[in-house]
């Protein structure tokens, strides 16, 4: 993982190696599947790994810095069969709880596996399970209110594709999108974009 030492820079210093991800969380690394910041915390910086423990008996990590990187630590959000992909989302406000405390995590078990929605509502201490999403594609994603952290949307495969929304942190999610199959919709960052379940 690389950062910019200064706003606009150019260069980019190392901040999170797999070695160093493997001495904090104690285990073989697999591989390190997301980076996020927290937009309300200047300085705090998360990644979603796993182990390369047994496929079966995997453990999925959330590494936190709270310095920029300067040191981390690792919280074990779920041991659990093999999870390929997944991602992490900061809330930004609202929600009855502090900005910036409620984070998201969606993991899957491969292509075909279900999606899985957890949620931590203090920075990624504890995590708990939201809902379970049914079969998905490669990358599940939840798109956060801006304006209200307890509310987020998702993609669902009830009738497939469809989109869901919760308006509660550790609620189901609901479809709203009627007939239409709306799904969601992923800006690829290459000028394309797609309409589909869970990602694309």
């Amino acid at each position: 993982v690389r950062r910019p030492l200064h706003y606009g820079d150019d260069d980019w210093h190392e901040v999170l190696t797999k070695t160093q991800a493997e001495t904090v969380i104690g285990a073989s690394l697999a591989s390190i599947k997301w980076v996020e910041i927290n937009p309300q915390r200047p300085g705090h910086l998360y990644v979603l790994a796993n182990d390369g423990l047994n496929a079966l008996n995997k453990s999925v990590w959330f590494l936190r810095s709270v310095d920029f990187g300067t040191s981390w630590e690792a919280i074990r959000v779920v041991k659990t069969a093999m999870r390929d992909y997944g991602a992490i989302w900061a809330g930004n406000t609202g929600g009855g709880h502090d900005d910036g405390d409620v984070l998201y995590l969606a993991l899957n078990r491969s292509l075909g596996g279900e999606a899985t929605i957890y949620y931590s509502t203090n920075e990624g201490n504890t995590w708990h399970l939201k809902d379970e999403l049914g079969a998905s594609v490669w990358m599940p994603r939840v798109m956060i209110d801006p304006t209200d952290q307890s509310i987020t949307y998702a993609g669902l495969t009830t009738n497939g594709p469809d989109l869901g929304k919760s308006t509660i942190i550790s609620g189901a999610y609901s479809e709203i999108d009627g007939a239409y199959h709306a799904g969601i919709c992923i800006y690829h960052g290459d000028g394309v974009g797609w309409v589909s379940a869970l990602d694309g």
